[in-house]
């Protein structure tokens, strides 16, 4: 106690019978018995001191204490306790919501004394695992120890690992903490010896009654009666018609007798329209005094007695309904009165933890005063003390229950009520008859004599009679143990979501549904376990645990090895260590054509070059007075050119023959270049020409009017030779007013004081200079004159009026000009002549001009497209405009991109991946093992690595028509930033950033591209081989044959299925395999794996050439639609292949007959021939019967299942598998097994999954129409979760609450609630109603 005393961080000062309970549990194991809320764990705190200062000065190594409880809350509860009452580190570990305890964890916490508080079933498992040693904990506490029995985590903990592992010096102290180590009353001794038993502990409480009395003190017990109650309308009600509540009807008469029918009510859906009238009268906003039970009364007058600004209190119910319906009926009871009514919340344990965690923060903080719980509320979690805690409900007969509840009423002069019907006099006597003080009991019975009889020899086996079977398995390298009693759930978690079976077969138990190649399944011997279900599964699932390690598929900690799990994703740019915005590439690569390679001309001087000219033609016809020439020959080339305002104007671009240029000829050229993009693209000052060092070079020249096409070098000169005056501003040899002619003839003029404004003249106008000046004080002559004094100036000279030139501004570059100096509206100016100066470029060049940026950036796309098309042996004499849209990504905001073509190259990949994967690897390997070679084979990632060593990022075009540059162009240096250094402009010269998706992506739909100009998987296959994946050649693939002798029972029993398909099997074993449940050794997991890629090769295939004019996201929408589970499922059990299936479970069976019989009797001739279009586009659109727009009275009462219907997946499986099948047997010819499917769901397809028949999912149709609405942007759903699991899904707009839909998950909540919202939504003025326009 000294030593402690030294301690000064300990926030809170030990009591007297805290340090007696410490006393003992230094000397030796203690499980500490104490009143709730007299602070055990501080004890605990206490002693974590203790330990560590011991071990410390007898210089032991470092040891962790570990601190186990049972729920998430109370791990973030005791370790906030601990971290303020010791000065040691504390760390959480609870599974998901916390650090995985893994051996490299595990050694830090030890290292550095950390206190882990962890669940139970963490620290199990990772003692299970080897991560974790009891022999390297110090102290093991177990908080509610009362649970150490059967097959409880501590229980396990202590038995497997404490007692059989654990050497006796080097077990950890353990320390127990609880307020009730017995439940029932009639065997009290006896089981407290059996928990002294498991915990190796003796039972320990305080001698020093009194003071526990005053720290935690008794509760006043009292009873509270009410009369019965009795609503026979209601209840005949609820036996006549359960089937419309939400909950069961066990419940719903629970309900009414303990609450009455208003509580009842609202358990009716809120899908349910209008209310029944024989419910009707209850319905109201607010409980009516005859709505309600007399128990309800009773308790509401009980709480209108109290004080509700200074107390608290709980109400224990027994059912989550209850809770749930009590609050909210005490809520709209004492919502609308005065202030000092009880606030009310529930807690239930099936509310998530962050729920749970709100509402304890707000009862702990006082804002809310009444809480309505299950016995969630009774032990573990730190709530405040109550002066009321009422039993609602009966009280349980267990003695810990009862204790556990009236700790909740510490504080002082606390009610603890108990309700029951009147003259209930058993009721009575029972509830006040148990044991008042019950701690205190415990003292008198703890060193009773040990009992006779039978009951002596289950003491430490604690009533557990199948541990007579107990076997292990234990890996020496790691320590993992694996015993009975934890194989099973060890095997669950192996095996991840794998649905495992387990049977009993010819004297041998079998788990099958291993997910492992060549280890479907594991068999052992029933001797001992013969009748006993329950240790047949745990003998079993620990022998399959030994085969699976011994044969490598599980490590040496016993969990699954990283190649038999599902890949994860990963970013190819971390591991090279890229930038994070995607891979750095080289600029994009020049064609060939206009590289700066200039070829001398034929039969003329050495100095002069030849060069290539191209005309420009407009889509009328009329030849544009501007000519490109290039160093290299070219196509003709048709561009679609945008303009301002978005106008498209077509211009084809012409081969005209060669030209010859001399030295000065180029030189005369580059200087007209520097002119014509300086006044085209009013680039910023400061920017220059580097002809030496262009990447790309042609010339853009005048052409001379007339027949013939040649070059007009009096133009290039005069415009050279006035270049040097152009805006010198001097205004010397102004005009008169006689030469304004020669402005209107074909001209572009500047003014002088601002030569980047450019205007076309178009007319004298009859006002003077004298004439008022419309922005400033005075006339036009004032104006200008004190401006430009250097000016003559004619009072009496006419304005000109101008149209200022449009510039095209160049995107990609850096304007240093201020942001005022933006580029004026088109409208006209009226301007002095004497302020105009002419341009030296022609009016013509310049309408020309506009045109430019669009058709130069398309002559660099297919210049560069042309190459890839010569370099690309696949792409050989391809049109070098489809070539570029297959390098063209979205970004580019070109007319054509890569989207359709990799979605088709998406899966000819896939296809011929796994074609080459079963045809090549090992007959025993499943369909994991395919899944994870084909991931690895065709991944993003290997793609982006193929693709950058066959240069495809340089060919990737990702510059729009508004980021075009025109050659040899530099850029001015950019402003400095804020801390004074420059920009790194060299990086983004030189680089460009690309998405590694964007990579991945074109190498596929270059892929796309070789399949739609060859129409052959082999070509693409040589594609792939020649990009670099280790595939096959196409023509060395030959599918491994099955052997059909064993099996011709099951062949007699598939036959009659050829029919169906209308198909001949060659190999039969195919068929009986494509129709044989995973858990059998020869299953359809191989061939549904195979049918899945074929199936969706041939879909796209058929919707790419159906619909070319379909957009990417639309041509997504029609695959996705036509080859969902619910699309396939349809269509398998149209044909009637589920009742081929073989070797299915029950469970699969019953699945598959309830989902067929709610479809496909409708559609016998004896119930009326509907149409299989309405099931179909129910498929696609499944929503509740009340929510469809129905059409015929047939479709009314057609009784199809509602949206929450699950779609047996088995049946599209197997359709897949016999696709696969038949594809394996045509020896992989694609075009065959077109022709032999099609007419399976073909026809489906062409009449029903059309652009024009789609109809997208409710959610999406009512987001897009609130988003059409202005001001609707924000996401208009919010989910709750009902008590029994159920979600709700609530629909929101303009801050009302418009609808609710409900169901077992929020998928089908939040489609229920948005197709029932699109039914109610109120049309807008003049607005088309979106909802009623899909359903029509």
């Amino acid at each position: 106690r000294a030593g402690m005393e030294l301690r000064r961080q300990v926030a809170l000062a030990p009591r007297a019978y805290q340090l007696e309970v410490l006393r003992a549990a230094v000397r030796g194991n203690v499980i500490a018995v104490l009143q709730p809320g007299s602070g055990k764990t501080l004890i605990a705190a206490l002693l974590v001191d203790l330990v560590k200062q011991r071990d410390a000065a007898a210089a032991r190594p470092h040891r962790c204490t570990v601190f186990l409880v049972n729920t998430v809350n109370l791990v973030r509860q005791q370790a906030d306790f601990l971290s303020h009452n010791t000065v040691y580190s504390v760390r959480r570990c609870c599974g998901g919501s916390g650090p995985s305890l893994e051996a490299t964890t595990w050694r830090k916490f030890v290292y550095k004394d950390v206190i882990l508080v962890a669940t139970a079933q963490t620290f199990l498992e990772s003692l299970i695992h080897g991560f974790a040693s009891l022999e390297q904990v110090d102290l093991l506490v177990f908080d509610e120890c009362h649970h150490t029995k059967k097959k409880h985590p501590f229980n396990l903990i202590m038995r497997d690992f404490y007692h059989l592992k654990c050497e006796p010096e080097k077990r950890p102290k353990i320390l127990g903490l609880t307020s009730t180590p017995a439940e029932d009353p009639n065997r009290i001794c006896y089981q407290l010896h059996v928990l002294e038993e498991n915990l190796s502990a003796e039972i320990c409480t305080a001698s020093v009654n009194e003071e526990v009395a005053v720290a935690s003190p008794n509760a006043q017990v009292e009873t509270l009666t009410y009369p019965r109650s009795s609503f026979d309308k209601a209840v005949n009600f609820v036996l006549a018609h359960s089937h419309l509540f939400t909950e069961s009807e066990p419940t719903v008469l629970h309900i009414i007798a303990n609450l009455g029918p208003w509580a009842a009510c609202q358990l009716l859906p809120s899908s349910l329209g209008a209310v029944p009238d024989e419910l009707a009268s209850y319905c109201t906003s607010r409980p009516l005094a005859e709505h309600v039970s007399p128990k309800v009364h009773a308790l509401i007058a009980l709480l209108e007695k109290q004080n509700w600004a200074q107390m608290q209190g709980i109400a224990f119910v027994d059912r989550r309904a209850t809770a749930s319906l009590l609050c909210r009926l005490l809520t709209a009871h004492f919502g609308t009165e005065s202030c000092g009514v009880p606030r009310c919340f529930h807690l239930v344990g099936s509310m998530r933890i962050s729920d749970q965690a709100d509402v304890l923060q707000q009862f702990n903080n006082r804002s809310a005063h009444l809480l309505v719980a299950t016995n969630v509320a009774e032990e573990g979690l730190d709530l405040q003390s109550c002066q009321l805690v009422i039993r609602f409900d009966p009280e349980p007969p267990s003695i810990r229950s009862r204790v556990q509840a009236m700790g909740r009423a510490r504080a002082r002069n606390s009610r603890y009520i108990l309700m029951a019907p009147d003259g209930d006099t058993a009721y009575e006597s029972t509830a006040l008859g148990a044991v008042p003080d019950y701690v205190r009991g415990v003292c008198e019975n703890l060193r009773a004599a040990p009992p006779d009889g039978d009951d002596a020899n289950l003491w430490a086996l604690d009533d557990d009679a199948e541990d007579d079977l107990y076997d292990e398995y234990e890996v020496p390298s790691t320590g993992a143990l694996i015993t009975t009693t934890t194989s099973v759930a060890t095997l669950h978690r192996v095996c991840a979501s794998a649905p495992l079976e387990f049977a009993h077969r010819e004297r041998e138990w079998v788990v099958s549904g291993l997910p492992f190649p060549a280890m479907k399944s594991v068999s052992v011997s029933d001797q001992g376990c013969t009748t006993n279900r329950y240790a047949g599964k745990r003998k079993v699932a620990l022998e399959a645990i030994r085969k699976l390690h011994s044969a490598g598929f599980l490590d040496d900690h016993l969990h699954r090895l990283e190649v038999f799990r599902r890949p994860k994703r990963q970013d190819p740019g971390r591991d090279r260590g890229l930038d994070v915005r995607g891979v750095m590439c080289p600029l994009e690569d020049v064609g060939t054509a206009i590289r700066p390679d200039w070829a001398p001309a034929v039969n003329t001087d050495k100095d002069c070059r030849r060069g290539h000219m191209h005309v420009l033609i407009s889509d009328d016809g009329e030849v544009l007075p501007l000519c490109i020439i290039t160093p290299g020959p070219l196509f003709e080339i048709s561009c679609h050119v945008r303009k301002r305002g978005n106008a498209v104007e077509d211009v084809t671009m012409r081969p005209a023959g060669e030209v010859s240029m001399c030295t000065a000829d180029v030189a005369q050229a580059q200087e007209f270049q520097q002119l014509l993009w300086h006044s085209v693209l009013s680039l910023p000052s400061g920017t220059s020409f580097d002809w030496a060092n262009a990447r790309t070079l042609y010339f853009v020249l005048p052409v001379q009017p007339g027949p013939g096409t040649r070059i007009d070098w009096d133009c290039v000169r005069q415009a050279v030779r006035q270049m040097h005056t152009f805006g010198d501003g001097t205004g010397e040899g102004s005009w008169q007013s006689d030469e304004a002619d020669r402005l209107l003839a074909g001209c572009v003029v500047y003014a002088v004081h601002d030569p980047t404004r450019l205007y076309f003249p178009q007319e004298l106008t009859e006002l003077t200079l004298r004439a008022p000046f419309p922005f400033a004080d005075g006339d036009y002559f004032t104006h200008y004159r004190e401006r430009f004094p250097q000016l003559h100036l004619d009072p009496d000279q006419s304005l000109l009026r101008c149209v200022p030139v449009t510039p095209n501004t160049c995107a990609g570059v850096h304007h240093h000009h201020s942001a005022s100096k933006k580029v004026a509206t088109r409208r006209l100016f009226a301007l002095p002549v004497a302020l105009l100066r002419p341009h030296p470029l022609p009016a013509a060049c310049f309408r020309a001009c506009a045109l430019l940026p669009g058709v130069l950036s398309c002559v660099e796309r297919l210049s560069l497209a042309d190459d890839v098309a010569h370099a690309v042996p696949a792409l050989a004499g391809t049109d070098p405009l489809a070539v570029a849209a297959a390098l063209t990504p979205l970004s580019a905001s070109a007319d054509e991109n890569y989207e359709r073509l990799e979605k088709l190259g998406d899966c000819v990949l896939k296809l011929v991946a796994t074609t080459d994967l079963y045809a090549t690897l090992p007959a025993g390997s499943d369909e994991g093992v395919l899944h994870v070679e084909r991931v690895r084979l065709v991944s993003n990632d290997t793609l982006v690595d193929k693709g950058s060593m066959r240069n495809i990022p340089c060919w990737i075009h990702t510059r729009s028509q508004s980021q075009w540059l025109p050659p040899a162009f530099v850029p001015p240096a950019p402003p400095p930033s804020e801390g004074g250094n420059s920009s790194p402009v060299a990086e983004e010269e030189s680089q460009r950033c690309i998405q590694w998706k964007v990579i991945a992506d074109c190498v596929e739909s270059l892929a796309g591209l070789v399949f739609v100009k060859s129409e052959s998987l082999a070509a693409t296959c040589e594609y792939f081989r020649w990009m670099g994946l280790p595939l096959h050649e196409w023509s060395e693939l030959h599918p491994p044959f099955l052997q059909d002798t064993q099996l011709q029972a099951e062949i007699q029993a598939v036959l009659p299925l050829e029919h169906v398909l209308k198909y001949t099997f060659r190999n039969k074993a195919l068929l009986v395999a494509a129709l044989t449940h995973s858990q059998s050794l020869l299953n359809y997991e191989r061939l549904e794996f195979v049918g899945d890629a074929a199936l969706d090769f041939c879909v796209i295939k058929y919707l790419f050439n159906k619909y070319p004019d379909q957009a990417p996201g639309g041509l997504v929408d029609l695959q996705k639609a036509a080859v969902s589970n619910e699309a396939l499922a349809f269509v398998s059990a149209t044909h009637g292949l589920h009742k081929y299936l073989l070797a299915a479970p029950p469970s699969v069976i019953a699945a598959v007959d309830t989902y067929c019989s709610a479809y496909f009797p409708r559609f016998s001739s004896a119930c009326g021939k509907i149409k299989t279009l309405h099931v179909w586009v129910l498929l696609f659109n499944p929503l509740p019967l009340a929510f469809r727009l129905t059409r015929t009275s047939v479709e009314k009462t057609s009784g199809l299942p509602p949206a929450s219907t699950e779609v047996p997946k088995i049946l599209a499986d197997i359709f897949e598998a016999v696709c696969g099948a038949v594809y394996v047997d045509l020896a992989f010819d694609i075009d065959a097994f077109t022709s032999a499917v099609w007419h399976l769901i073909g026809p489906h397809i062409e009449a029903h999954v059309t652009p024009a028949t789609f109809v997208d999912d409710p959610t999406s149709r009512l987001v897009k129409t609130l988003q059409a609405r202005q001001g609707h942007t924000a996401v208009p759903f919010t989910f709750e979760q009902l008590d029994d699991g159920t979600h709700v899904c609530v629909v929101t707009v303009d801050g009302t609450e418009l609808c609710r839909g409900s169901g077992r998950s929020k998928y089908v909540a939040q489609r229920a609630a948005a197709a029932l919202a699109l039914q109610l939504l109120p049309p807008m003025p003049d607005e088309v109603n979106v909802a009623r326009e899909l359903y029509a």
